[in-house]
């Protein structure tokens, strides 16, 4: 994808993957950029801006669809069931927004 340039070369761009079931892992171009297990899944893409990059993102289920199935049991809850990427994806070119501040120019990924 192309990584938007931003408004202000200062400021990294950020791969904000939204809601998440699992744990992931990012790679930019074939390299390690970060993972994460817990919100938020935020990645910095350092040097990305205003250029075209391959980004991939790995996602770790949990275990419980899989006990769901193989060995039914009580303590598996129907929230659990969910998982994957579940975004929305997007990447920001601006600083978050304060309180009062606009909102951050961002482009929203598939959608």
């Amino acid at each position: 994808m192309t990584i938007p340039p931003g408004s202000d070369p200062a400021v990294t761009p950020v791969l904000d993957l939204g809601r998440v079931r699992g744990s992931v892992e990012v790679a930019v171009d074939g390299e390690k950029t970060g993972e994460a297990f817990c919100a938020p899944y935020r990645f910095p893409l350092p040097g990305t801006a205003g250029r075209t990059v391959r980004i991939d993102v790995t996602v770790y289920n949990t275990l419980a669809p899989h006990f769901s199935e193989a060995t039914p049991t009580a303590w598996i809850f129907p929230s659990q069931l969910v998982s994957g990427l579940l975004g929305p994806v997007t990447v920001m070119t601006a600083p978050p927004p304060a309180e009062t501040a606009q909102a951050a120019e961002t482009e929203v990924i598939g959608g």
